[in-house]
């Protein structure tokens, strides 16, 4: 199967190459988010509601990025869930700014150069079970390894 993977890989178009680069990076994205939400007794179903997530500023950061710019946000916003008395929306809404503040706060010290690719880049710890997919396409399709989390994938020439 492998062999018959590679070379579908090898005739397989760059834009096709991207897209699944950047669909399974958004849902390693959105898996990440869930699990924040849950750890800080959130409802997973807020995430739909991150008008931040939307943007053009979120689409620029490579996936290792986006999980810093979660976690550092989530802080912000468990920080808003105990001073308002537990109110998740005070709690989501101040998670959104965060998201959207630090997305381009990054951005500007990137264009400044002030960043290198693994700056601000959290990348999954070594006991972290990857999921089978990801595996699958980083060993075929997408096979830039750790470049999978430090770049965005619009910046990729494969």
């Amino acid at each position: 199967m492998t062999t018959i993977l590679l070379a579908w890989a090898r005739e397989c178009p760059i834009d096709s190459k991207r897209r699944l680069w950047v669909t399974l990076a958004e849902g390693e994205a959105n898996a990440y988010l869930t699990s924040l939400l849950r750890k800080h007794r959130m409802a997973p179903e807020a995430a739909k509601c991150l008008r931040s997530l939307a943007g053009s500023d979120w689409d620029q950061l490579s996936l290792g990025r986006k999980r810093y710019v979660l976690w550092s946000s989530m802080r912000g916003a468990a920080s808003e869930l105990l001073r308002t008395g537990m109110s998740e929306d005070r709690a989501i809404a101040a998670l959104d700014r965060e998201i959207g503040t630090k997305c381009k706060w990054l951005l500007q010290r990137e264009q400044v150069g002030g960043l290198a690719p693994t700056d601000y880049c959290f990348f999954p710890s070594p006991e972290w079970r990857r999921p089978l997919i990801l595996d699958v396409a980083l060993a075929t399709f997408l096979p830039i390894g750790n470049a999978y989390w430090a770049w965005p994938a619009d910046r990729w020439k494969f």
